[in-house]
């Protein structure tokens, strides 16, 4: 089933630009991730005065959180190799077994 089509007055069609210093890219980047969204809804919600969700992950530590997005990413690619047909090691089981627990360790620990 497809997605609803919006009325025209609810598409977003319009493009808005601005410059920023790379460390004022840096920061925005690093606020959308900590909030868990894109940096476009980050900035929208920021300009219109939203509400900025806070990540559940937000009190983690913010490079383990970055290095657990890789992770995921890799496993990602793992995962469309697999529906391509491709063989996957057999230790992939294992490392996604490790992954499972530090995931779980990491939701009990956080307060």
């Amino acid at each position: 089933m497809a997605r609803p089509k919006k009325a025209d007055e609810e598409r977003r069609s319009l493009t808005v630009r601005a410059r920023v210093t790379m460390s004022e890219r840096d920061y925005i980047e690093q606020q959308a991730r900590i909030a868990g969204i894109e940096i476009t809804d980050y900035l929208r919600r920021r300009a219109l005065d939203y509400v900025v969700p806070e990540s559940p992950g937000h009190r983690s530590d913010p490079a383990l959180v970055s290095e657990l997005a890789r992770i995921g990413n890799n496993v990602n690619q793992i995962a469309r190799a697999i529906h391509r047909g491709r063989a996957v090691p057999d230790y992939w089981r294992e490392v996604g077994d490790q992954l499972q627990k530090t995931l779980e360790k990491l939701l009990a620990d956080d307060p």
